[in-house]
C-alpha cells in the first residue's frame, strides 16, 4: 500500500471520497470537503432543496449553518469528518477543484468540437453534457454521472476547469506525424493529452522524413497512379512482384534470411 492510501484509511469512507477528504489538509478546505463528502453519498438528489442548489450550493448553505439538507445521521456523520475544521467566508472555489480532482482524476472532459452537447471522458467513452454548462465551457470536471438507458451516461453535476489545475503528472506532450491524405503529405502535430484525452492539438509544420516515411509510403502503395502518375515500367514491376508473390513460398519472402526482399506493395 502507497503511503497515500495509508494516510486514507484514516476515514471511513470510500476511496475516492477518502482521497478527497486527504487532499483538504493540503488545501485548507477540510469543512467544505466534508460537506461536499456528505452530499456526494446521498443517493438521490432530485427536485427537492439540495437538487435545486446543487452540491456547490449545498455546501455553501451548510457552511452558513442551514440544517434542513441533512437528516440526524448524516449530520453526525458529517461531524466527525470536520472535527474542529470552520468554514471559509466564501467558498474555497480553487482549493475545493483541487480536492475534487485528486479524488477525480479520471472525469475530467473535453467538450466536443463536432457535438458540444457530448464530451469525451479522461479515462475513455463519451459523456452527455449538462444543459446548465455555459457553451463556452471547453473543459470541466463531471462530480456527478448518471447512466440513462442502457449505453448513455448523463452528466449532472459538474465544475468549469482550466488546463493549469489539472495535474501535470497525469500529462503528456508528444510530437505525431498525422497524413493528410487529400493533400498527400504529413503533417507534424503536437499533442497534449491528459491520461487518455486529447486536450490541445498545435501544428508545427511538415514531418520529418523519418516520420513521414512510413505513413506516405502506405498511402502511395493504395493508389500509385495518384500519386507519382501513370508509369509504364512501375505497372510492369508491379505485375512482376504480384506474380512472384503468387509463386513464392509467403514465409520464405516474410522471413528476413529467406533470401528475397519483400516484394509487398508497400515494400515496393
Amino acid at each position: 500500500m502507497t503511503r497515500i492510501g495509508e494516510r486514507m484509511l484514516r476515514f471511513p469512507l470510500p476511496p475516492r471520497l477518502a482521497r478527497l477528504m486527504l487532499a483538504s489538509e493540503e488545501h485548507d478546505c477540510a469543512f467544505e470537503a466534508a460537506a461536499l463528502t456528505t452530499l456526494l453519498q446521498i443517493p438521490k438528489r432530485g427536485d427537492d432543496k439540495l437538487g435545486r442548489l446543487g452540491l456547490l450550493g449545498g455546501v455553501e448553505a451548510l457552511a452558513r449553518g442551514e440544517r434542513g439538507l441533512l437528516d440526524p445521521a448524516q449530520r453526525r456523520g458529517m461531524r466527525e469528518l470536520v472535527r474542529d475544521a470552520a468554514p471559509h467566508a466564501e467558498l474555497p472555489d480553487e482549493a475545493l477543484t483541487a480536492c475534487m480532482l485528486a479524488a477525480y482524476p479520471d472525469r475530467v472532459c473535453r467538450r466536443s468540437d463536432e457535438d458540444p452537447d457530448f464530451a469525451n471522458l479522461a479515462s475513455g467513452g463519451r459523456v452527455r453534457v449538462p444543459r446548465s454548462l455555459p457553451r463556452e465551457t471547453r473543459f470541466f470536471l463531471a462530480l456527478d454521472l448518471r447512466r440513462i438507458g442502457e449505453s448513455e451516461l448523463r452528466v449532472t453535476e459538474s465544475v468549469a476547469l482550466d488546463l493549469a489545475q489539472l495535474d501535470a503528472e497525469l500529462m503528456t506532450i508528444r510530437e505525431e506525424g498525422r497524413l493528410m491524405p487529400k493533400e498527400g503529405r504529413v503533417r507534424l502535430i503536437e499533442r497534449t493529452r491528459y491520461m487518455r484525452l486529447t486536450l490541445e492539438e498545435r501544428s508545427m509544420g511538415d514531418a520529418p522524413a523519418e516520420t513521414a516515411t512510413p505513413l506516405l509510403a502506405e498511402l502511395l502503395a493504395k493508389d500509385v497512379g495518384r500519386w507519382i502518375g501513370k508509369q509504364d515500367s512501375l505497372r510492369a514491376l508491379q505485375a512482376r512482384a504480384a506474380w512472384l508473390r503468387a509463386q513464392s513460398d509467403e514465409e520464405a519472402l516474410a522471413t528476413p534470411d529467406g533470401g528475397m526482399p519483400s516484394w509487398s506493395d508497400a515494400a515496393l
